[in-house]
């Protein structure tokens, strides 16, 4: 079942509340096509998107990973 794109950006516009950028995307397996919304709405044409925060969460998964395959260990020094 799609949801229409008013909807999306209906709570898009709830959440931000006209701060900052951000995007939804609905994605089905029983559906081909994605139905994605983003505010502003010229960021869908931009080739990067700011990932605030969320970037920690990407560095330590990645540490993590270097880690489980014995590339670095939690207590090397930062310069390592």
């Amino acid at each position: 079942m799609a949801v229409p794109g008013a909807a999306l950006l209906e709570i898009l516009d709830r959440t931000l509340e006209g701060r900052g950028a951000g995007g939804i995307a609905v994605v089905s397996a029983a559906v081909e096509k994605t139905d994605a919304v983003w505010r502003p709405a010229s960021s869908r044409d931009e080739p990067g998107y700011l990932a605030y925060s969320i970037t920690k969460t990407f560095i330590a998964t990645v540490m993590l990973q270097l880690r489980d395959a014995q590339r670095l260990s939690l207590d090397d020094r930062l310069s390592r």
